[in-house]
């Protein structure tokens, strides 16, 4: 990607953000039940060449929907659903992007018109879609550094971000996903 141009303007925070005070990123994925999530395949071993898998090593699948989270506050500037299942894009302050596939469902804001925001924000823990089946994720982390996009081994960074947890219970209603 670094020979590709872009017109997107990078995520801005509203207010000042001060370096003692940022908050944490968290994992795309909960701990599951007592089992913490991992990168399973690094970008370089994965099929896509600039995403790693996430998963869990304690489990291979689910029947229950898993959620995807918001690892910080950011901005959607891509959410659609592909071949490889749903696909969301994110910018986040300080130049970092970050993008997630292969989601069963994308739960993704609407985009208000009338609002004046180009592009629909999003707070670090929302919930930005669901895994169902075999609990791998697709995650890119990248920056905008020298104006350029640098890909980014999520593995370097993971290990200092929070996870949350998130039990499954037995339930026959699915989360509705919006049409995007």
């Amino acid at each position: 990607m670094s020979n590709a141009t872009t017109t997107r303007i990078l995520f801005q925070p509203t207010h000042g953000a001060h370096a003692g005070s940022a908050k944490p990123w968290l994992w795309p994925l909960p701990r599951l039940d007592g089992a913490s999530p991992c990168v399973v395949s690094p970008a370089a071993q994965a099929c896509t060449d600039s995403l790693s898998q996430l998963g869990y090593r304690e489990r291979v699948s689910s029947s229950e929907l898993v959620p995807v989270f918001t690892p910080m506050d950011g901005a959607i500037t891509y959410a659609a659903r592909t071949n490889e299942g749903g696909t969301i894009c994110l910018d986040h302050p300080g130049g970092w992007s970050t993008s997630y596939n292969s989601l069963e469902t994308v739960l993704a804001p609407s985009r208000d018109p009338c609002s004046g925001r180009r592009r629909p924000r999003v707070r670090g823990g929302d919930v930005l879609g669901y895994l169902r089946g075999t609990l791998r994720l697709g995650f890119g982390l990248s920056r905008w550094d020298d104006g350029a996009w640098i890909t980014v081994d999520p593995s370097n960074c993971l290990d200092s971000w929070a996870v949350q947890p998130w039990f499954t219970e037995p339930s026959s209603q699915a989360p509705t996903a919006l049409a995007i």
